[in-house]
């Protein structure tokens, strides 16, 4: 069997999720940081389809300056509605620190670490890396 004709089998059988229109990819929260910036909850694969694949989680506009715009903060909305809150907590952070001026890799293991005290305080139950 061709390599052609093996995709076009792969395409019969395998559905892909619509691609949602650009009035319905992206929605406030209604919630922001305490440094201003609004929380967004986007559709995951429609952004890393259409902007970048390393979008995972969350994201902020001094990481993404290419298509976050300023004072966004973007949370998927393809993980579970729990884990919510400390992506947004980690996205608040870490670009707090960047817009002061921190990298990248910095500013997100100290958002990381945060985070991580955060999920123990809020989930002390749960194992831990």
């Amino acid at each position: 069997m061709t390599r052609a004709k093996k995709e076009e089998i792969f395409w019969k059988t395998h559905k892909v999720a619509p691609t949602p229109t650009k009035e319905h990819w992206k929605k406030s929260m209604g919630e922001a940081c305490p440094h201003g910036d609004e929380f967004f909850l986007v559709d995951g694969p429609y952004v890393r389809n259409t902007y970048s694949s390393d979008m995972v989680q969350g994201d902020n506009h001094y990481h993404s300056p290419k298509f976050v715009p300023k004072g966004e903060l973007w949370i998927d909305n393809s993980m579970p509605v729990a884990e919510r809150p400390f992506v947004a907590f980690h996205e608040c952070h870490e670009s707090f620190w960047m817009a002061k001026g921190m990298d990248y890799e910095t500013a997100h293991d100290k958002a990381q670490k945060l985070e991580d005290k955060f999920r123990k305080i809020h989930r002390p139950g749960e194992r831990r890396r």
